[in-house]
């Protein structure tokens, strides 16, 4: 395997609704967008997935991937919370494939026109394997970081022996004064696609790229979300189809049930009554194998808890477990019985003390609803304020 593989190539753009179909495994797009749901998600077998940006699950070891709020990458046992090692060879993790951890690195200010991706090995200390120095248009700032009217995303996937790169580069003028009569403003959003061999780490441009591959959905189904009497797609878990929709209660209340279906044959499975109660979201976990809903608490807790988090099987209906929090419906997923959770910055009053906390990774017991351990990551949204006016 080379040290090192370099290719140039042009980029090729991609129109804004290609953007939403590749970012919408998240679903969120750039700059926090919701996105449609896609038709059907895969199955949940892929070696990793990604729990929230920079954050990427190891499935095999099994390995948590975590951007450490100084830099480089930080491998954490899901069970203790433990650093198995720590790299400086890249920043931010994005997918697992052969054993090996695909991550973007920062090569201190970025370098407009190159896009820098590393191979660590996973299973031996995070030591680099393959460098690639991927082209990208020369106007492009490959950013980690968010900066104040800047942004660059970036989803990988695999697909056969390759991994499948799609990026998407936003950049506007942001001034605390209007433009000239007649300027336009100015605006700058470009999008490309490449492969990468995962074998020799040759690079090849991609034109188009339909996003990883989905199953089909049943016929029966597709007609319901055809006639919109499913308002979404439903959710691919094992081999079962679900989605969590409200019903009237027989009370006159509502309830949130849980639909199901055979996911090859459409079979119509029975439904299962999740909550009976008004809630406030509800969202399934990053591997899809989970549902939480997030209830309003009548009664704030001694702690700031303003939220009950209720989490189902979405395969079953199962009860996993509930947990009281602050904040409401966050990227999570369930690890051996641990609710796994990214928090964003929040503050609060202790006695007489205001006191910061920064972004985390963290792990609660989804049966005493007591956190086992929690990791400060790096958080890359810009939240510095824009120029008065603006």
């Amino acid at each position: 395997m080379p040290d090192q593989a370099r290719c140039w190539f042009p980029v090729s753009s991609l129109g804004a609704g290609m953007i939403v179909l590749l970012l919408g495994m998240l679903g969120v797009c750039s700059g926090g967008a919701l996105c449609p749901e896609p038709r059907l998600r895969p199955p949940s077998e892929t070696e990793s997935f990604e729990l929230a940006p920079g954050i990427v699950v190891d499935r095999r070891l099994p390995m948590i991937y975590l951007m450490a709020p100084s830099g480089g990458i930080r491998a954490v046992d899901p069970r203790s919370g433990e650093v198995i090692w720590s790299s400086d060879a890249a920043d931010k993790p994005l997918l697992v494939v052969g054993g090996r951890l695909v991550a973007q690195a920062e090569t201190g200010a970025p370098t407009p026109g190159v896009l820098t991706l590393v191979f660590l090995n996973a299973e031996n200390g995070g030591k680099p394997l393959l460098r690639i120095d991927a082209p990208i248009p020369p106007g492009v700032l490959p950013l980690v970081d968010q900066r104040l009217g800047a942004s660059f995303s970036l989803r990988a996937w695999e697909e056969g022996e390759t991994v499948v790169m799609a990026w998407d580069y936003l950049e506007k003028h942001v001034a605390g004064v209007a433009p000239p009569p007649g300027a336009p403003p100015f605006r700058k959003q470009e999008s490309g696609v490449f492969s990468i061999d995962e074998k020799t780490g040759k690079i090849t441009p991609l034109a188009d790229a339909a996003g990883p591959t989905m199953r089909a959905l049943p016929e029966s189904i597709q007609r319901l979300v055809d006639a919109g009497e499913l308002r979404q797609a439903p959710w691919l878990s094992g081999e079962v189809l679900s989605v969590a929709v409200e019903k009237n209660g027989n009370g006159g209340g509502r309830r949130v049930v849980l639909r199901r279906w055979q996911a090859e044959t459409g079979t119509l499975l029975p439904d299962v009554v999740l909550i009976d109660g008004p809630t406030v979201a509800r969202a399934p976990s990053a591997d899809r194998r989970h549902l939480m809903i997030s209830g309003m608490l009548s009664v704030r807790g001694a702690g700031g808890e303003r939220y009950l988090w209720s989490v189902f099987s979405l395969t079953t209906g199962k009860k996993l477990g509930a947990v009281r929090r602050s904040y409401s419906a966050p990227p999570f997923c369930v690890l051996g019985g641990l609710l796994v959770h990214r928090s964003l910055p929040f503050g609060r009053r202790i006695d007489d003390e205001w006191v910061d906390e920064p972004m985390k990774l963290r792990a609660i017991d989804l049966v005493s609803g007591g956190e086992i351990w929690s990791r400060a990551i790096r958080d890359t949204a810009f939240r510095g304020s824009p120029p008065p006016g603006s």
